[in-house]
């Protein structure tokens, strides 16, 4: 049986830095929101490629993980605190 690698790690840094640029640009209150949409759409995407649900959890994990260091890091850049 083959592996599957839904998310594969050298095409993530470049789409969490450009996922994360654009959460940083949605006001404040609406952040989360769109943060979660993604997640979501992520989510979604797996599942229509029949991506088992154990593999799909363990892969949004480290999504969720990824965005979050990458936003703390724009923040951190621009001067705002983390």
């Amino acid at each position: 049986m083959a592996n599957i690698i839904p998310f594969p790690l050298l095409k993530r840094s470049g789409f969490v830095a450009k996922q994360a640029r654009y959460i940083a640009t949605i006001r404040e209150h609406k952040q989360h929101r769109e943060f979660e949409r993604l997640v979501q759409l992520q989510r979604d995407a797996m599942r229509r490629r029949c991506v088992p649900d154990d593999l799909i959890e363990r892969e949004i994990a480290g999504f969720r993980v990824s965005l979050f260091v990458e936003l703390a890091g724009l923040d951190r850049r621009d001067g705002g605190a983390a």
